[in-house]
């Protein structure tokens, strides 16, 4: 009974690994929350990965909580990289 929170990629194929994950998890009941991004490569984002967030949400019927921005490795300040992340 515990809802998901979908975590996928901003670049290409993540709309049909996205939307089969969102349908299996609508088939089995299960109650989602939302999607969070991570932008896996340096830099700016292509357009790709810019509209990827936005068309999974409107067809997958979920709300984007966020995207991650793409970071060479994760901070020990986890309490910190989370304020940052959540304003």
């Amino acid at each position: 009974d515990c809802p998901a929170v979908v975590v996928a990629s901003t670049g290409l194929g993540t709309i049909n690994h996205s939307l089969l994950t969102l349908r299996e998890l609508h088939r089995a009941g299960v109650p989602v929350t939302g999607l969070v991004f991570n932008e896996l490569q340096p830099g700016e984002p292509d357009w790709i990965a810019r509209n990827n967030p936005e068309t999974i949400s409107r067809l997958g019927a979920a709300p984007v909580l966020g995207v991650l921005s793409h970071r060479p490795s994760p901070p020990y300040d986890w309490s910190g990289w989370a304020n940052e992340l959540t304003g």
